[in-house]
């Protein structure tokens, strides 16, 4: 957690309360889109795993006992958000990699275009399994979205 609280003393990411509002010391949204970031290198998969990774880790471990549930909550809101937008630019298809990274590519876009498996959930909270769901998620668009701009050479 310490180096929760050097990342955000080092990226300037404190929270703006607003009236009525209890000050957050991290902006956990924030933390995360700061991260997620930097996360253009080669080892950008490895990158997103521990910036999501943390980010709920803060959300259980950072907070009082009764602000966790809002937290992850707020934190499953806008990792939905983020990757149904980048779902929305993606292009059916890529070119230019061998057909196995292809049909990686095109099947994991139908499964992300068609939330139909679910996952099973019998064996944690059901906040823990919408979590583990946004994450994966937010993972895999996160990753496509690189495989398609090195193609247009855009980087990310």
């Amino acid at each position: 957690m310490r180096f929760l609280w050097v990342v955000t003393a080092a990226f300037g990411f404190a929270a703006s309360a607003g009236a009525g509002e209890r000050a957050d010391p991290l902006n956990v949204r924030g933390w995360l889109d700061g991260c997620a970031g930097l996360s253009t290198s080669n080892i950008a998969d490895e990158m997103d795993r521990n910036c999501i990774g943390l980010a709920y880790d803060y959300c259980e471990m950072g907070r009082a006992h009764e602000e966790r549930r809002p937290c992850i909550v707020s934190l499953n809101e806008h990792a939905k958000a983020q990757t149904a937008q980048l779902i929305s630019v993606l292009p059916e298809t890529v070119e230019g990699y061998g057909v196995f990274q292809q049909r990686r590519y095109s099947e994991t876009l139908d499964r992300l275009q068609n939330v139909t498996t679910a996952t099973d959930c019998t064996q944690m909270p059901k906040l823990h399994c919408e979590s583990f769901r946004v994450m994966s998620r937010w993972l895999d668009a996160r990753n496509l979205a690189r495989m398609a701009s090195k193609l247009e050479g855009t980087g990310e």
